[in-house]
């Protein structure tokens, strides 16, 4: 496991446990269920947003 300040989950151990498939699989659904609903903004979206700022 990738133990450094990265903002992405990563995993590359490979076993046969369901134990620790559960508790990765626990933090999937919570990842997925929180952002179901959201997109990411359009580049000209991002640009107004950026603008309105002052930048």
């Amino acid at each position: 496991m990738n133990l450094n300040y990265n903002p992405r989950l990563e995993d590359l151990d490979i076993k046969d446990d369901p134990a620790l498939y559960s508790f990765f699989m626990a933090i999937l659904d919570e990842i997925f269920a929180s952002n179901e609903n959201r997109r990411q903004a359009t580049k000209e979206e991002r640009a107004a947003a950026f603008a309105a700022l002052g930048g």
